[in-house]
């Protein structure tokens, strides 16, 4: 087994399935923004309708007018704050690199229990290395992400204050958390850490 080919692709596929799940908590809360803009808008548009209704029905006082223009003012800054920010189109977007990032921690996991079955140095195996590599770093143009889901991708992988809260460092420990137990491997000189 090529113990350097190995460490290197453990560690592409730890910033694969933790690249996925950032992508994935993003997704989540522009989702999120995106259903509260909707929300709103409904509520402002029944309240724009529910004055226009008071005042074909003869309640056309000032109060009522004046709750029906400020509605109104409301709902059309709504709509152009989600026509502007478009948050559901950026959700979709972060969830495509989500995906585009689990395949590759799928590709990087069957290269792993690749590398393991050979003995030696496998020239075939180094070169699907170098392409899900390069596959890699062709997403660096994944739109940006937050600390808040940065850390909320800890918590759902269980890495939270783990390697002393580094960022993108990953243990043997921490990458085994993430393997199947078949493929979990520690080096001799790590093994108390299991």
């Amino acid at each position: 087994m090529d113990i350097k080919s190995l460490a290197a692709t453990r560690f592409q596929f730890a910033q694969s399935v933790f690249n996925h799940k950032i992508q994935e908590k993003a997704a989540d809360r522009k989702y999120g923004y995106a259903k509260w803009f909707k929300i709103i808008q409904l509520v402002l548009t029944l309240l724009v309708i529910a004055v226009l209704v008071a005042q074909a029905a003869g309640f056309n006082n000032g109060f009522v007018n004046l709750v029906g223009i400020i509605s109104a003012g409301i709902e059309i800054a709504f709509i152009i704050i989600d026509l502007t920010y478009g948050f559901e189109k950026q959700a979709a977007v972060h969830k495509s690199y989500a995906l585009k990032y689990l395949e590759l921690r799928n590709k990087y996991q069957a290269l792993i229990a690749d590398i393991m079955a050979v003995k030696g140095i496998s020239t075939a195996n180094n070169a699907r290395r170098d392409a899900l590599d390069e596959a890699y770093h062709m997403l660096s143009d994944a739109p940006q992400t937050t600390l808040d889901d940065y850390k909320e991708a800890q918590v759902a992988l269980g890495t939270a204050g783990v390697s002393g809260g580094e960022q993108y460092t990953w243990s043997d420990k921490e990458i085994n958390k993430l393997l199947p137990a078949q493929l979990r491997f520690i080096l001799k000189s790590n093994s108390k850490n299991k």
